[in-house]
């Protein structure tokens, strides 16, 4: 790993920015903030876009083509290398809370509960899966389908199966 090269002078400047917090050792940021709330520090002209990422290359250097700078202390606005740990994108999406809303929800938008039967797992065009509700896609295709059959000019009649409560479609063409 490389080090970014600064003077001095520089580095005391970027640390007069900073509050430390006898209780955590996180190094505080009193500068200004990103919208995401990390450090913002602009370096002889030149915009670096978070803080932490500027003390971390200083001191330890650049990490490796295909690794990112992990926050171990949680606090966005902390420029405490030894708070920041070189790991894969994986590792660092997998310790972060990114996501547990949407894991910690038992129920669908519409209030079906989310239980093994009821999950159907769609896998999203950057690999990653996202779980949906069975009797949503249901019903989502089934309007899909009606307001195709409309189209063609064909008018739906239910067909209630009292056996297993279900209902089903026939499509008739409509004399005209």
């Amino acid at each position: 790993m490389s080090r970014a090269y600064v003077t001095r002078r520089v580095w005391l400047n970027f640390l007069k920015r900073t509050v430390i917090d006898p209780f955590t050792d996180c190094w505080l940021w009193q500068g200004p903030l990103s919208k995401d709330g990390y450090a913002s520090y602009r370096h002889l002209g030149m915009h670096v876009s978070q803080g932490h990422a500027f003390s971390h290359d200083v001191i330890k250097g650049k990490p490796p083509e295909g690794y990112q700078r992990d926050h171990l202390c949680r606090v966005r606005n902390c420029v405490n290398y030894n708070h920041i740990e070189v790991v894969l994108p994986r590792t660092n999406s997998l310790r972060g809370d990114t996501g547990t809303h949407q894991r910690r929800k038992i129920c669908c938008p519409q209030g079906h509960l989310y239980s093994t039967s009821n999950i159907y797992w769609h896998k999203r065009n950057n690999g990653t899966y996202s779980r949906r509700c069975v009797i949503c896609c249901t019903a989502r295709g089934y309007r899909k389908y009606s307001r195709y059959q409309e189209s063609k000019g064909r008018v739906a009649t239910r067909i209630y199966y009292s056996d297993t409560e279900t209902k089903r479609l026939r499509w008739m063409r409509v004399q005209g």
